[in-house]
């Protein structure tokens, strides 16, 4: 089914599922998806010019909903999707959209901290719900998928990335873990993440490490804390030399909530 998708001006059209799913229900009715209106308010916020030479990483692109945002913003896009039933979707959407396959770079993998085999278990009313963390193995399905880090895959990648969103559902400390040579360099100027707070429930530490290797390499965070362990939500994480570079308001940062 191809759906319109309008964000505050910016048109695309894009394939999502016939049948009832969370993200493409929501497209369907409202024209839009919630994370990618995040994106959108981010770029306008902390991204004062979007030019053609950017580039951004989508890290659990499901369908391709925000990484054609990005697409139609003009910015180079690196995306990383292993479900063969979202790159369906996800390539149907590049051929209708031809103008978007010199900006794309697309592979079909998990990321994460090594170099190994997962299983990711999925749903298909929420097949933006797949994760291959124990505790979010609800689904009725599952596929073997390989998984590369970005340590590995962007190795030889030396252009400076100005977003990086991560939605893998709870395994998004693995991703960063797994792009610590980026974060040292602060190649990544915004990264953008989803927090399952019930994750801690394997690991209390699990999501407290990211903060710690944050202040590491130099990143300031917006509110991250979780209320209760079914809080599910969003980070965003500013390198230091971005924020000094574009007078951003650190405290506005530090208050800001997804």
């Amino acid at each position: 089914e191809l759906a319109n998708l309008n964000y505050h001006g910016i048109n695309f059209s894009e394939y999502i599922y016939r049948h009832s799913d969370y993200i493409s229900n929501e497209i369907r009715e409202k024209k839009s998806w919630c994370d990618c209106e995040h994106i959108y308010k981010i770029f306008n916020k902390y991204v004062k010019r979007v030019n053609s030479n950017m580039h951004a990483l989508d890290i659990g692109a499901n369908i391709g909903a925000c990484t054609f945002l990005l697409l139609a913003m003009h910015i180079k896009t690196i995306a990383f999707e292993p479900l063969p039933k979202n790159l369906h979707l996800f390539t149907r959407s590049l051929l209708h959209n031809p103008q978007f396959l010199p900006l794309i770079t697309l592979y079909p993998i998990a990321v994460g901290n090594k170099e190994s085999t997962l299983s990711i278990s999925y749903h298909d009313s929420n097949m933006g719900g797949s994760s291959a963390l124990n505790i979010f193995k609800t689904g009725s399905k599952s596929v073997e998928v390989p998984s590369s880090t970005l340590n590995t895959v962007l190795q030889d990648f030396n252009e400076p990335i100005i977003f990086a969103k991560i939605d893998v559902e709870g395994c998004e400390p693995y991703v960063i873990e797994g792009a610590e040579n980026l974060l040292k360099k602060q190649q990544i100027k915004l990264i953008f993440y989803e927090k399952s707070c019930s994750a801690t429930q394997i690991d209390r530490n699990f999501f407290s490490k990211l903060d710690e290797l944050f202040v590491k390499y130099n990143y300031t965070s917006s509110k991250s804390k979780c209320w209760h362990s079914s809080h599910l939500f969003n980070i965003l994480v500013i390198a230091n030399s971005y924020i000094e570079e574009n007078n951003i308001n650190i405290e506005e940062l530090k208050n800001d909530y997804f």
